[in-house]
């Protein structure tokens, strides 16, 4: 374990009621009274904590509340997990040596931490007990013999570890004790950027996964069903995707990066219902940088875009919020002290977001 230092309170920042929000309803077509209040986080305080080794930095990336009441990150410089305390405190768990680096990170459902690693010498998922003990499970080879590269990790309704894998173009399912349950290969396009992402737990029980240009339903015994999202283009990066408390999916991505609210289907529907929103001044020729969506405490949607943190009510109503130091947003999740936390890689800083 590495010790690490943590300057708290960096910097703290309060929001009032009209602080850097144009509060109008924006729907796809329709605009509203600019002279409403706010709809969401506009009373949030944003406080940001540099954290560091021993002079040297460590790149929180991604980024997860853990049973045991800590915040936990990757740190991607060190190659290593961090557990992060509620008195800012830092310990850092080195991974062990090998080609392999530290990418998505969730909360499992059986107390522990899991994380996805992706490398040259295959991928891996790996759990950490509270007190920091990692055991890595290698992932077999895909049919190709691609080195993979999971990138997400989540708790599943079956009480197993889901993971999606983009270079193996593949959702995989794992027990708690480290066995591979299933390994699912899916259907490919022309497009070489529809592979899986992001996964998510809808709200009728199945995972839904994000790519560019279309959304996945798995069941949860590997009946996959894919349907099509409308193609921009210049599409760039991946799809993000979460389950609203609302029912709702909950979509943003390349290319118009904005949101987008996907009602499930229902019976055998074959399109999906959907409706986007638009933050103010969006500029379809210079569409914002838009990055991972978390519901926060307040049920509104939230998700990191450059240097800001972006609120959404499910009604369409948007408010911006500017990191305090200007620094950029990679990251963000759901604490387990009802606050929200983000991470800045690039600064070194992991921020919080907490509700007056």
């Amino acid at each position: 374990m590495m010790n690490s230092r943590i300057d708290m309170v960096l910097v703290a920042f309060a929001f009032g009621v009209a602080a850097g929000c144009d509060g109008r309803p924006l729907l796809p077509t329709s605009g509203g009274s600019p002279d409403q209040a706010p709809a969401c986080g506009a009373a949030v305080a944003v406080t940001e904590m540099a954290v560091h080794g021993d002079g040297f930095a460590i790149q929180p990336l991604s980024i997860t509340a853990g049973a045991d009441g800590n915040v936990w990150i990757t740190e991607a410089y060190v190659n290593a997990i961090g557990r992060l305390g509620p008195d800012g405190s830092l310990a850092s768990f080195p991974l062990p040596p090998s080609a392999r680096r530290a990418q998505g990170i969730g909360s499992g459902p059986d107390g522990n931490v899991w994380f996805a690693e992706g490398g040259d010498q295959n991928g891996a998922i790996g759990r950490i007990t509270p007190d920091g003990t990692i055991v890595e499970f290698p992932l077999p080879d895909t049919p190709a013999q691609t080195n993979r590269w999971p990138s997400a990790v989540l708790a599943g309704p079956d009480g197993n570890i889901w993971f999606t894998d983009p270079t193996g173009n593949n959702i995989g399912r794992m027990s708690v004790d480290g066995v591979i349950l299933a390994d699912t290969f899916l259907s490919t396009t022309s497009d070489w950027r529809d592979t899986p992402n992001t996964i998510t737990v809808g709200a009728d029980g199945n995972l839904w996964f994000g790519e560019v240009n279309r959304v996945g339903r798995m069941t949860p015994a590997g009946d996959v069903t894919f349907y099509a999202l409308d193609r921009y283009e210049n599409a760039g990066g991946a799809g993000n995707i979460v389950s609203g408390a609302d029912g709702y999916l909950w979509w943003n991505g390349p290319g118009l990066d904005h949101l987008r609210r996907i009602a499930l289907p229902s019976g055998d529907d074959s399109k999906l219902e959907i409706a986007d929103f638009f933050p103010p001044g969006y500029d379809p020729d210079t569409p914002p940088v838009v990055g991972p969506m978390v519901v926060g405490p307040d049920g509104n949607i939230w998700y990191v875009s450059g240097s800001n943190v972006v609120c959404a009510t499910t009604a369409g109503r948007f408010n911006q919020i500017s990191i305090p130091t200007g620094g950029s947003a990679f990251a963000i999740a759901a604490g387990p002290d009802g606050a929200l936390w983000f991470t800045e890689p690039v600064s070194d800083r992991v921020g919080r977001i907490s509700f007056n």
